[in-house]
């Protein structure tokens, strides 16, 4: 049987670019080695990632669900306890995966669940998958979906000491005043999420070299151990499931696309579960794997530039994400000085400053010098192509579009230097969203303060 593209694993990331190379067109397989729904660890989703959902259309299935939606979060982090209003879900992945993968085969993907690849070889049309069961399948391109356990070899690159979660589900007798908690102590941290009326994850995560043959009654006493050095814990009820460990280091693939594959999700880069984007990250990476799959297939003259634009993108992740989780280690290590601490903040580059305060109207302004317009690779109606775009040190990647704006367009219309007020209003000429655009760029430092 000959496919266009195979993907191997059904997780959100491997839906995600099953779906959307479907609706594109192309002839899809996806081999999953699990039955769905499978347990998995709860998560935090963010409403920006409920928006990649509504992109996916499944953001209304995703809140008909009735997944615990997080208002506040108790944080005991650099030593001072906040309160901290982040509004959010709890998700359970379980049923989240179920829904993207059931979405994925009504739009004309062929499944094979469960399915175990037994080895994947080099042919005529592009690749031979063969599975357990004997199956022989044809494809031009693969995509490895395969997490943290990527299915095609290839060198992985540590971005951080390895980290280990210890998480089990517990039933509180009383209500909690908070729907999540964070708090650090000496050697660990510890993550609560709740996820129903009575229910909270509770996990803890140390480093693993400092475990010896932990496992069974062992791995339970340790988890409850570790449990106890907390202040904050949300445990006031009983234990209501196992105790499971899961690795939790971070780490990214050498090689994020190759030829004929390309790895999404944590194939491609596994982040600090302090990030808390684990599934933003393999949403945004499936839908832009599925971009650069369908430029390589439909517009094979723009493989080298979508390929570019791949690396650049995960290159770019692993800095912005190994700064931020360094950045937030650092603020740990001031108040706890222990070697599972400094070893960590170590990851990063300098403390983010302050932002400045805000512009008053009558401040003159200007664009910063670090500010770049270039030509770049971007994605454009589901195609990688060369457009002018704007390029930062504070941005991830380069921008070519802001809420729907041209943002290169708007920046060339600005005057060199102007007081704020007057900056604001050229904006507002352009774009009714003039005004947030502004506060945009102030906030990311793309415009600064400057002397008249």
């Amino acid at each position: 049987m000959t496919h266009d593209v195979a993907i191997i694993g059904g997780g959100p990331a491997g839906s995600a670019v099953a779906l959307r190379l479907a609706e594109l067109g192309h002839q899809v397989v996806l081999i999953e080695r699990s039955t769905f729904p499978r347990p998995h660890v709860g998560i935090c989703l963010s409403h920006q990632t409920v928006q990649l959902l509504d992109h996916l259309g499944a953001g209304n299935s995703f809140r008909a669900a009735g997944h615990w939606q997080r208002r506040t979060t108790l944080v005991l982090w650099d030593g001072v306890t906040r309160q901290v209003d982040n509004s959010g879900f709890h998700v359970d992945r379980g049923l989240l995966d179920h829904d993207l993968l059931a979405r994925a085969v009504r739009a004309g993907v062929d499944l094979h669940q469960p399915a175990q690849l037994r080895s994947i070889s080099h042919s005529a049309h592009g690749h031979r998958l063969t599975l357990a069961n004997g199956t022989v399948l044809e494809t031009r391109f693969v995509v490895d979906a395969g997490g943290r356990r990527p299915a095609v070899p290839g060198q992985r690159v540590h971005d951080g000491p390895p980290l280990l979660a210890l998480h089990a589900t517990w039933r509180f007798a009383a209500q909690p005043v908070c729907d999540g908690l964070i708090e650090a102590s000496e050697s660990a941290w510890l993550w609560c999420a709740r996820s129903g009326p009575t229910d909270v994850i509770q996990s803890v995560f140390v480093d693993p070299r400092n475990l010896q043959n932990v496992s069974g009654d062992r791995l339970q006493e340790l988890y409850l151990r570790l449990l106890a050095r907390f202040s904050l814990s949300l445990l006031t009820g009983t234990q209501s499931s196992q105790v499971e460990a899961c690795d939790a280091s971070s780490r990214h693939a050498k090689l994020p696309i190759d030829g004929g594959m390309i790895r999404v999700g944590d194939a491609a880069l596994t982040v600090d579960p302090l990030a808390s984007q684990g599934v933003h990250l393999a949403l945004t990476s499936g839908l832009q794997a599925a971009a650069i799959v369908n430029t390589i297939l439909k517009r094979p003259a723009s493989a080298t530039l979508a390929q570019s634009f791949y690396v650049n993108r995960v290159a770019s992740r692993v800095a912005l994400y190994s700064a931020h989780t360094g950045n937030e280690y650092a603020r740990a290590a001031a108040a706890h000085n222990t070697k599972f601490w400094i070893e960590r903040a170590a990851t990063a580059a300098r403390l983010q400053q302050p932002i400045s305060p805000p512009p008053a109207p009558s401040d003159y302004v200007g664009l910063s010098p670090a500010l770049s317009l270039t030509n770049s690779a971007v994605i454009e109606d589901d195609f990688v192509v060369k457009r002018r775009v704007v390029q930062h040190p504070n941005l991830e990647g380069c921008i070519k579009y802001l809420a729907g704006d041209d943002l290169p367009q708007l920046l060339a219309s600005l005057p060199r230097i102007a007081r704020y007020e007057r900056l604001v209003a050229c904006l507002k000429q352009q774009s009714p969203k003039g005004a947030l655009i502004a506060d945009w760029l102030w906030h990311n430092a793309l415009l600064v303060r400057l002397n008249r």
